[in-house]
């Protein structure tokens, strides 16, 4: 009697025992699924990361060329034909000038002095100054100009225009302040050099030779503006791709940052399971 009760107490430790342990094994291997779930959705965000962050390289080299080398260089031609238009336009009026002033007389360069003198003073009165204090000034030089010899206008507008135009295309890339207002002196120098020779030419009937007619003129003038509505309309065009560049940078790096959140929250997960894996192998060892 005795020794059966001994028996059915020891199996019944041992059932005992087999149904603590059971649990223990089944969290066990529940915990080793977690851990290998929870590291294929870390490496799995880790590749979302690395492809929207090649996404948005590639998105920022596209805005990068936008910005820096399309819109500057559109933004440049731009400026340098509404500089060419202004030329040709200013040119234009000074050859009207010339053929009402000269239309029914010869071209020859046998002014006397006064004459010379009174057209100069006229002409840049009318067509280059703004200000009586500039007027002043333009009096002064003709008055001193008239011991000196006459100004070369055997020069091409191509020939004298170059300066100016180079100046401002390298102003466009200065970033020295001294230098940019250095560099803006020498413009309006080049300028004046150039409009002083313009207005020499034109009182001496030379303007034909450097200006060519007034058809051509005007065919160049509507050429040029054809173009400039076209070089804006494409400028309109990458300024509008810039945005749109920009906002998907934008959600780009959005995109990025909350793959990056996921991949923390996993990680701490998995962190979590890797201790509750060792509690767990240091409970079945006790």
């Amino acid at each position: 009697m005795e020794e059966s009760e001994a028996n059915s107490m020891i199996t019944g430790e041992g059932n005992s025992n087999g149904l603590q342990e059971y649990p223990i094994q089944a969290r066990l291997e529940e915990t080793n699924q977690l851990i290998k779930k929870l590291s294929e959705e870390k490496l799995d965000t880790a590749e979302k990361v690395k492809e929207r962050t090649s996404e948005r390289d590639y998105i920022g080299n596209r805005l990068e060329i936008l910005m820096k080398y399309r819109e500057v260089e559109m933004r440049d031609r731009i400026g340098q034909v509404i500089k060419t238009l202004d030329i040709l336009e200013v040119r234009a009026d000074k050859l009207n000038f010339a053929n009402n002033a000269y239309q029914q007389k010869p071209i020859n360069a046998s002014f006397s002095k006064p004459e010379i003198d009174y057209h100069k003073v006229h002409y840049r009165m009318i067509h280059g100054t703004h200000s009586i204090a500039k007027e002043k000034q333009l009096l002064r030089e003709i008055k001193a100009s008239q011991n000196a010899p006459d100004h070369d206008t055997s020069l091409s507008m191509q020939q004298l225009n170059y300066p100016t135009c180079w100046w401002h295309r390298s102003l466009g890339y200065e970033t020295d302040p001294k230098k940019a207002k250095d560099g803006l002196t020498e413009v309006k120098q080049h300028e004046l050099e150039r409009d002083t020779t313009i207005a020499n030419a034109t009182v001496k009937g030379r303007i034909w030779n450097s200006m060519g007619s007034k058809s051509a003129l005007q065919h160049q003038i509507k050429a040029l503006r054809i173009e400039l509505d076209e070089l804006r309309k494409k400028l309109l065009e990458i300024r509008s791709n810039i945005t749109r560049l920009k906002n998907q940078l934008r959600a780009a790096d959005k995109g990025i940052d909350c793959f990056k959140k996921q991949y923390e929250v996993i990680d701490g997960k998995k962190v979590k399971a890797h201790l509750q894996l060792h509690a767990l192998i240091e409970g079945t060892t006790k």
